[in-house]
């Protein structure tokens, strides 16, 4: 398979080396770091063309990531040249086993389906606040930020790609980025 940002997920990138092995950094950007083991493969790369394969030797949770030993690098002096560089992975990484917690990527693209205002749009990333994940899903006019529990999710339909809601009232006015700003004047008839 020829490697390339097309059929690979970026997910971090390497902080720093850490000791004189070879142990590498790897910051995670979602700082969930449980789907990191010795059963994945990383790919490296520093301009998004080249990418490097590394298997992952042994892994330890640490602060937002893991410290980890690459096949291959066994020395501080090949650890530091690594650092910067991102970390990809393939995106079958991320597909939930049953009975496991769903992970965000598989639902990337879904369609929301709301049980009173209709179709809302598609999840076109993620973001989070401190309570809760949220849904970055771009509407016709608008953009919105959807809390993603389990109180508004009535069913996800992976087989169609759609999730259907029942968003309590007001929420898609409150967390929406229109393309038409109110700017707070009243309307003149």
């Amino acid at each position: 398979m020829n490697l390339s940002r097309e059929n690979l997920r970026k997910v971090g990138k390497i902080k720093g080396s850490h000791g004189i092995k070879g142990e590498v950094f790897l910051l995670i950007f979602s700082k969930d770091s449980t789907w990191v083991s010795t059963q994945i493969q990383i790919h490296l790369t520093d301009n998004e063309k080249d990418f490097k394969a590394y298997t992952l030797n042994r892994v330890k949770p640490h602060k937002e990531g893991v410290i980890a030993v690459l096949d291959g690098i066994s020395s501080r002096n090949e650890s530091d040249l690594l650092i910067g560089q991102e970390i990809w992975v393939d995106p079958s990484v991320f597909v939930s086993k049953n009975q496991q917690s769903l992970y965000l990527v598989e639902i990337e693209g879904f369609e929301i389906i709301d049980a009173k205002a209709g179709s809302v749009g598609f999840i076109q990333g993620f973001s989070s606040n401190t309570a809760q994940d949220l849904l970055l899903v771009k509407g016709k006019n608008a953009e919105f930020e959807i809390p993603f529990v389990k109180e508004f999710i009535i069913k996800i339909n992976h087989s169609e790609k759609i999730i259907y809601a029942d968003l309590p009232d007001g929420l898609l006015e409150i967390n929406s980025n229109s393309d038409s700003p109110d700017d707070g004047a009243a309307d003149e008839n």
